[in-house]
């Protein structure tokens, strides 16, 4: 039996993080591996679902190959790095889960962006398995795995991208390759229908499509507008240090992170604030019509209890655009909070005008072990733009 050294689907899809198809391994001085081709076994055919949800995304890749060489044992490797690592990757053959081993590799490539800019993402490992391959047998391998979300360079666009190049390392064309996107659980902030696959305009609302008889030459770059939010400005204070919990954490769609307040006491009277994605100048305003809230440091149930939660809020929301009539009125609105870790959607019976929001901390729920008060997420839920 001969052994062969492939490489599993580089799946990591983004906002500035990558996905692709699978691509041949082979072992290099050191241990390392790198890509090679396989004039063997045949990529017949994949499915990709791409499942978009409030705070990450999750992939599953149904691959199926063919042998058409003897019978052989073949390494394969999900490329990975540490910017776009992935969360719960598991790879099954025939829905039977098999062990994975972290190998060091090398691999490097670009891709088009938006505004014709390039991304360039460097592979340092693989997470590498073993398939055995009977004589011209056929195999079903599935990949699973999450990843949080991050921002597009622009502020209005994501991008997630599928590098479908690594396919025609395989031998002989790919007779099908499907992708579908399940766009139901998708967060509040992608306007699905103003989306684009490789710079033609399409709806992502349940986008599916189909490629037959391909021997690939070009990557797939997704991109969807967000509508249009509030970012954050600062805080009067934050806890040291200061890149583990910054005012940003409260807008960067990850639980795990949180803006803490840093200073001495239960931080009553502290505050953050938010201002529109849009020039103040141009006269955009927009109309709120309920805020999400995660409350606490949700990073884990013990991080969540340690910490101080906050019980009520003062929200502040202003104007501050002298073409509009609301210009310098403030609007001051106090909400409550519950002691959970759960968003929370404080909705208003009329929405809010306002180009500039800030949140004050008046009442706590004490944390067991620190006085520190932290929230992890906020989403404003807009209505329309004035």
């Amino acid at each position: 039996m001969r052994t062969k050294i492939v490489c599993l689907l580089l799946v990591s899809i983004v906002f500035k993080n990558l996905k692709a198809d699978e691509a041949p391994l082979a072992f290099i001085p050191g241990g390392n591996v790198k890509p090679i081709n396989n004039t063997d076994v045949q990529l017949d055919h994949e499915t990709i679902d791409i499942y978009l949800l409030p705070y990450k995304y999750s992939v599953e890749v149904n691959y199926y190959f063919k042998n058409t060489g003897k019978a052989q044992k073949i390494m394969m490797g999900f490329p990975s790095n540490k910017e776009t690592k992935v969360m719960d990757y598991k790879v099954y053959e025939n829905n039977v889960s098999l062990p994975t081993t972290n190998r060091p590799g090398n691999w490097e490539f670009n891709l088009k962006n938006v505004g014709a800019q390039f991304y360039e993402n460097p592979i340092n490992s693989f997470e590498c398995f073993e398939v055995e391959f009977k004589e011209g047998e056929t195999k079903h391998l599935k990949d699973v795995f999450s990843q949080s979300y991050t921002d597009d360079y622009d502020g209005f666009t994501c991008s997630f991208f599928y590098i479908l190049k690594t396919g025609s390392l395989w031998k002989d064309r790919i007779n099908s390759v499907k992708i579908r996107l399940h766009t139901e659980e998708a967060p509040d902030g992608f306007n699905l229908k103003s989306g684009e696959l490789n710079e033609k305009k399409i709806s992502l609302v349940d986008f599916s499509c189909e490629y037959t008889n391909i021997e690939p030459s070009e990557d797939l770059i997704f991109t969807v507008r967000t509508y249009d939010d509030f970012n954050v400005t600062g805080a009067s204070s934050e806890l040291l240090p200061k890149s583990l919990f910054a005012p940003a954490n409260i807008k960067d769609n990850d639980l795990t992170t949180a803006w803490i307040e840093g200073v001495k006491g239960d931080g009553i009277g502290e505050t953050i604030r938010f201002f529109t994605n849009k020039s103040h100048n141009l006269g955009v305003t927009l109309l709120i019509d309920s805020i999400g809230i995660v409350n606490g440091y949700t990073k884990s149930p013990t991080t969540f209890r340690n910490n101080s939660r906050v019980k009520k809020l003062f929200v502040r929301f202003e104007v501050d655009n002298d073409y509009d009539p609301e210009y310098k009125k403030p609007l001051v609105k106090p909400i409550m909070l519950l002691d959970t870790p759960e968003m929370q959607i404080i909705r208003f019976k009329t929405p809010v005008k306002a180009t500039d929001i800030e949140f004050k901390i008046a009442e706590i729920y004490k944390g067991e072990k620190y006085e520190d008060t932290a929230i992890s997420e906020v989403k404003f839920y807009i209505s329309s733009n004035n």
